[in-house]
């Protein structure tokens, strides 16, 4: 509406909301997996890790999970036997970097100690400094090269580019705990997102 395109949907129906971004999905979306993923997915399961994907969208869970299991040429049944939980932020009322939205997240996944939640994400600012905000204890995977110096306010924060690496830092440091700051800077109030 906003840039004046016309469309024969109506977003107010749920239905053709679904159809058409499954429409988007088989035209236009063919990622291949990042390199190590499988092998890192497959450790942490043997390894007892409880893993979520939380992700900022504008599309339904229903997208979100349609495109990782395309993504992974996986069956729905597949991505349950690894994840716990999906959860995007256009079905609930917050996005990241509110600490509120990670909070929910391990609520969902019955994580009551934040110390106890590893959060792995590629944006500085709403995967890292949010899940600090949130007491997780974040990686940044930096295959972008994005780090930024608002990162450096957290001690010992791991940083990776390949997820081997990080397979590797979490078998020889179980304890991994970077050191969060009481009050995390964003450069800009967090309300203003």
């Amino acid at each position: 509406d906003l840039l004046g395109i016309e469309t024969d949907i109506d977003f107010s129906n749920p239905i053709e909301v679904e159809k058409f971004q499954d429409e988007i999905l088989k035209r236009y979306y063919r990622p291949t997996p990042t390199k190590g993923i499988l092998h890192f997915l497959d450790y942490a399961k043997t390894n007892g890790f409880h893993l979520a994907v939380l992700s900022n969208t504008i599309y339904s869970k229903r997208f979100t999970l349609n495109a990782i299991i395309n993504t992974f040429k996986w069956s729905e049944e597949k991505f349950n036997s690894y994840f716990d939980l999906l959860m995007v932020s256009s079905e609930v009322a917050f996005k990241k970097p509110n600490d509120d939205f990670f909070r929910l997240g391990m609520k969902k996944v019955g994580c009551s100690n934040p110390s106890d939640a590893i959060y792995i994400g590629d944006s500085p600012t709403f995967d890292v400094l949010g899940s600090a905000s949130a007491k997780m204890n974040p990686c940044h995977f930096n295959f972008k090269n994005n780090a930024t110096s608002s990162l450096n306010q957290i001690k010992g924060l791991f940083s990776f580019k390949d997820y081997s690496e990080l397979e590797s830092m979490l078998k020889n440091n179980k304890e991994y705990r970077p050191r969060i700051p009481e009050e995390i800077e964003f450069g800009v109030h967090k309300d203003e997102w």
